[in-house]
């Protein structure tokens, strides 16, 4: 396995070497006459041709076909063995059967296993890691290592980095989030942008106010075009081709080119005042960025003499050059993608959607077919193999496979349903994978499906092809029948009857405690005798799960008015022209189960009392009794995490403490109370910093101290110096914190 991605990565090495080695011309022969932002997005076509593991075969392919060693996969007369048990493959093309296979491997000295019901065949060739795989994997290890490393450290260094206090006036179109954040801190030298999530913008003490405003503008731009998610994701490809030289060299260049691309947006609007400020800040950065690790992105990083020489030079791309620009990436694209197809070749990685995979079931021998549909459907029902569907093979597509071994895959029955699945070994079919298998090249592919995100399940019903499913059919929380389909969604219990395309048949709002109680019953499928598509044969159940369902509807209680506002809010208008009595009833008594008995919503997943509105922002935050248990829960998580982190903190369960005294506390105090706690929870964490650097003044966050120090405090040696000040909770250290304070007192001494 580890030979085969060797020699996956060295192929793939060789082709993105070619294509640096192109995007490097192209760089030299523009120069200043095309924008750096056309030059970055080369080099990220070159980034996704590293870590695209197939090429496309094309006719305009430039790229040779290479091939690199054998691989450690026995092929014998057109079939494919696996080093590894699988289940058993059918292929109808040739039309093998199990005893071609074993004759085959009798000539061949490869065993088959004919007591079990799968056919396992081993290679006569051993597999062993050698040397070059070694030291390959090693350098793999040691570069993500160091990433992980360095972005712990810069996490580390900005941790206590304090938010701004000033507001700076930036024109609406340099505003991209309202939620970027801008932090100072003594601990760097240079600003930079850090974060992949919700990155954020750090400065030093010290910067003038007119360097600010460009700075910030700089670093916007680097969030407006994602340079704080590409640059690390380009490195992590990095990791994987450490030793070629021209991949170092793409990722130097590309973080150069980055840097002038976002001075390019900053001075777009700029005149040449503006301009001659923004050189000044470059130049009152230069050579200070030594230290900055290159996962954040330093303001002054890449040359700073070309940088100013373009920005004072700056000239916008003329529609001409932007059409040409868009149509040269637009070719090259197809170009970096693709190989040149050979005659020989036949067939291509690129599949259509009906490309289908013959199997064979191993308790009855029947043949199947295992169609494909849509890439982020990860489940397929094995349908009864007829020869015009075999016709029916690769063409154009934009579905993309890539190569996984057989022994990766085994067929699967489940149980409930008697449908059989082929899956990935050891998943429970919950990835996102969609597989299929090439009968020419022998090989399963395996789609880069992205997670869909909503949790929906969807049927596409064919009098041909059968039903396809998504994984809830898997998880057991979703049926198939005759005439519809029931599962069990979000909040929501469903049935879906197919044949009445205008109407969605029957379905049950549920509040978070409802549906866990039936999700667990679905699972474990306690009782399938009574008819699950019919909603009067489910009141039994529901009745046995305290689940509401027969709600009175009545006017005039808030419930009900609180489900017709939120309907009218989120509608514009209702009830709708042309709704019938019937339709409106059922829209409130479905949306009046997210409402509690004052008329206020409860989101899905939450308690009542914590959605923010306008009626409660204004005095949520309020200092409020919270329980002994829950502060000396929150006490004791800090404590540990303080000592764990060397006092960088963490952030293990204080969710769990929070929810834990939301579910216990009234409705009315839940939004007050989460304030105040996290209100103490701040106080103890600076209790803490106060006691060790009482200790030793130069101590810094990070840095080790003695854990006895920290274990002897106890809450109350903090709380009995908390005191309220308005909405917040504060403390005098000094006024505790001192060198025979009780930091040395023992809890008995309270």
């Amino acid at each position: 396995m580890i030979y085969e991605l060797l020699l996956r990565n060295l192929t793939n090495s060789i082709y993105g070497g070619l294509l640096v080695a192109v995007v490097v011309l192209i760089r030299l022969a523009v120069r200043r006459r095309v924008s750096k932002s056309y030059i970055c997005i080369l080099w990220i076509l070159v980034g996704l041709r590293l870590i695209i593991p197939a090429s496309i075969e094309s006719p305009v392919g430039i790229l040779p076909q290479i091939s690199l060693g054998h691989s450690r996969v026995l092929e014998t007369e057109d079939h494919y063995y696996s080093e590894e048990p699988t289940g058993p493959v059918f292929d109808e093309s040739d039309g093998s059967s199990a005893h071609d296979i074993e004759s085959t491997a009798a000539e061949t000295e490869i065993s088959v296993q004919s007591d079990s019901e799968y056919i396992t065949v081993a290679s006569i060739q051993k597999t062993k890691i050698n040397i070059p795989e070694i030291v390959w994997l090693a350098g793999c290890v040691l570069m993500l290592g160091y990433m992980a490393i360095t972005w712990m450290i810069m996490g580390r260094k900005v941790r206590f980095a304090v938010p701004e206090s000033f507001r700076i006036h930036i024109k609406p179109s340099d505003a991209t989030d309202s939620e970027v954040r801008i932090y100072f801190t003594e601990d760097i030298r240079v600003p930079f942008l850090f974060g992949l999530v919700k990155p954020k913008i750090y400065l030093p003490y010290g910067l003038s106010e007119n360097d600010r405003v460009h700075v910030i503008r700089h670093e916007l731009a680097h969030i407006r075009r994602c340079d704080h998610i590409t640059k690390p994701a380009f490195f992590a490809v990095l990791a994987f081709y450490w030793y070629n030289p021209l991949i170092w060299l793409a990722f130097i260049l590309f973080s150069s080119d980055m840097e002038m691309a976002c001075d390019e947006l900053v001075v777009d609007s700029y005149d040449e005042s503006a301009r001659n400020g923004y050189a000044d800040a470059l130049l009152s950065v230069a050579g200070k960025n030594r230290g900055i690790r290159m996962f954040s992105i330093p303001f002054g990083s890449a040359p700073i003499k070309e940088r100013i020489s373009r920005v004072m030079s700056y000239k916008r791309n003329g529609w001409v050059i932007k059409v040409s620009s868009i149509i040269v990436i637009a070719i090259l694209s197809m170009v970096f993608s693709s190989v040149h197809a050979t005659a020989d070749q036949g067939e291509t990685i690129i599949t259509d959607y009906d490309l289908v995979v013959p199997v064979i079931d191993e308790a009855t021998g029947e043949r199947f077919l295992l169609i494909p549909y849509y890439k982020d459907l990860n489940a397929y029902e094995l349908v009864e193999s007829r020869d015009e569907l075999e016709t029916k093979v690769r063409e154009n597509s934009d579905m993309f496979w890539y190569e996984r071994p057989l022994s990766d895959y085994q067929i699967r029955k489940n149980a409930a349903t008697g449908l059989e699945y082929i899956v990935k070994n050891g998943d429970a079919l919950w990835e996102s994978h969609v597989l299929l298998r090439d009968d020419h090249d022998r090989k399963i592919y395996d789609s880069l499906a992205r997670d869909y995100s909503e949790r929906y399940t969807e049927v596409i019903p064919d009098a041909e092809v059968g039903y396809i499913y998504a994984s809830y059919e898997v998880m057991g929380l979703a049926e198939r029948y005759d005439n519809g389909f029931l599962f069990l969604q979000t909040g929501t219990l469903m049935y879906i009857d197919l044949r009445d395309p205008e109407a969605y048949g029957w379905r049950l709002a549920l509040t978070t405690d409802e549906y866990l109680r039936l999700e667990k019953w679905m699972s474990e499928r306690k009782d399938s005798s009574f008819d699950h598509t019919d909603f009067e044969a489910w009141k039994p159940v529901l009745d046995e799960l305290d689940i509401e369902y027969d709600i009175t509807l009545d006017p005039e209680s808030k419930r009900y008015q609180g489900a017709v506002r939120w309907l009218e809010n989120t509608r514009g208008k209702f009830p709708a022209e042309g709704m019938s009595e019937e339709q409106i009833e059922e829209q409130i008594r479905y949306t009046i189960k997210s409402f509690d008995e004052d008329g206020d919503e409860v989101p899905f997943g939450t308690v009542p009392g914590m959605l923010v509105t306008e009626e409660n922002d204004k005095d949520r935050k309020t200092i409020i009794q919270i329980p002994d248990d829950i502060r000396q829960m929150m006490f004791d998580l800090n404590k540990e995490e303080f000592i764990k982190w060397n006092g960088c903190g963490g952030d293990t369960e204080r969710s769990d403490i929070y929810q834990a005294y939301q579910e216990q506390a009234t409705k009315g105090d839940r939004l007050k109370g989460t304030w105040t706690l996290s209100q103490y929870e701040r106080l103890y964490i600076n209790f803490f910093v106060e006691a060790v650097k009482s200790e030793n003044p130069e101590w810094q966050p990070g840095d080790d101290f003695d854990d006895e120090l920290i274990n002897a405090i106890t809450r109350d040696q903090i709380e009995t110096h908390i005191y309220v000040d308005g909405s917040e909770l504060k403390y005098d250290p000094a006024q505790f914190v001192t060198e025979e304070s009780c930091v040395s007192e023992s809890p008995d001494g309270q």
